[in-house]
């Protein structure tokens, strides 16, 4: 993939044969893509035995101008212009061909939600430089954005011009999706790359409803990164951003996410109420170091705690219209998972069938529950190496 695109003048597009000389060692090998500002190459100098891009344009000052662009680009992001020429009266430029991922080659494969904002603080960061030294970009795609270990390369640069509008309001609604403040649309495009790559899917819902129900299926994917993607693209607060604001935000969330790493994770299967709040006082007053919520849905729980990565699930009495049996289908379902039945007062024929297909312990109501809760999380911290000093003092 080369980093020039742009739209150029109307009229059909003139374009090299594969194998065609343009002089000094320059062979055309290959047409990668066309457009309506010109066509992109594989080329190759044979004097200096180097692949090299070659973009031809109708319009010779469409190529100078990128070529400057290039040029004055942050070092960060940019890539090296050799020379431009014109041969059989077609102008052309030729540059450094970059051999990197793409960012849409990531999508293929489900990535962490860390390793989404590291990946995606890097291209903030060069966003930002970008910006900085009064450039914008055409065309942000996952497609059209480069990721290496050093660089990550953008596929066009246009050189801004004129003041941008620090406000939505200076642009009518009906241009807004259309991305006439450049710099704004950069910003919308980063937020539609990042869900592409936590939801593994190129496609992103266009509602803010939508969007954040799809998020929000996605086990690892915390809320306060839910709220900040759907405010981006709801397009209705996106002054409130920019390029290095982005950044801050990725980055915080991101260490916000390796710290609860460190803790327990737990989920209450419950449905919200009085029980639910019991449980979870007792869970947190063994040991605050805990992330624990309560999922009140059956289905989701069987279909997303394997993926969530939990340690414990503790399963309230009252929880669905058969909670023994509900145990046992979670303990199926994340067979990885210490599944917990607390409450009630089950038979003894229900606790020896529980412990039977693999429930880790049976928690019955009574005074002993806390110890109880306390005794399960214990052998979690210490299996994991993260005993805490403050749950062994109240132990």
């Amino acid at each position: 993939m080369l980093p020039w695109r742009q739209s150029g003048p109307s009229g059909p597009t003139k374009v090299f044969d594969p194998g065609q000389s343009l002089g000094d060692g320059i062979v055309v090998r290959d047409v990668l893509s066309v457009s309506g500002g010109g066509v992109l190459y594989h080329g190759q100098d044979t004097r200096l035995n180097r692949d090299v891009a070659i973009r031809s344009s109708n319009d010779l000052s469409v190529l100078l101008n990128q070529a400057q662009a290039m040029q004055s680009a942050p070092q960060e992001v940019s890539t090296a212009v050799y020379r431009i020429g014109q041969h059989a009266g077609i102008p052309f430029i030729i540059g450094e061909r970059i051999v990197a991922n793409s960012l849409n080659s990531l999508i293929a494969s489900r990535k962490r939600t860390v390793d989404v904002l590291e990946i995606m603080s890097r291209v903030c960061f060069a966003l930002a430089a970008v910006h900085e030294a009064r450039f914008a970009i055409g065309d942000l795609t996952t497609r059209t954005t480069l990721v290496d270990d050093e660089r990550i390369i953008f596929s066009q640069f246009a050189l801004g011009q004129g003041e941008y509008p620090d406000s939505l309001s200076k642009i009518p609604k009906e241009r807004r999706r259309e991305g006439v403040h450049i710099r704004n649309r950069d910003i919308y495009a980063m937020a539609r790359m990042t869900c592409q790559l936590l939801l593994n899917d190129e496609s992103v819902p266009r509602t803010a409803v939508s969007l954040r129900d799809a998020l929000s299926k996605v086990p690892d994917v915390p809320a306060p990164l839910v709220d900040l993607l759907c405010e981006i693209l709801d397009l209705q607060t996106l002054t409130n951003f920019d390029a290095q604001a982005l950044l801050g935000q990725f980055r915080t969330i991101r260490q916000r996410i390796l710290l609860q790493q460190e803790a327990i994770r737990v989920w209450i299967a419950s449905e919200p109420g009085p029980i639910a709040q019991r449980i979870e006082n007792q869970v947190l007053r063994t040991d605050r170091h805990i992330d624990v919520s309560v999922k009140s849905d059956l289905t989701y729980i069987e279909k997303y705690a394997a993926g969530a990565k939990l340690d414990v699930i503790f399963v309230s009495h009252e929880f669905a219209e058969q909670p023994i049996e509900a145990c046992i289908n979670l303990q199926k379902a994340a067979p990885e998972t210490k599944i917990v039945y607390v409450g009630g007062r089950p038979g003894p024929d229900d606790i020896a069938l529980l412990y039977q297909l693999g429930v880790h312990r049976v928690i019955p109501q009574g005074p002993g529950v806390l110890l109880a809760i306390w005794e399960v999380l214990y052998e979690c911290r210490r299996r994991l190496g993260k005993v805490s000093r403050r749950m062994v003092v109240n132990g």
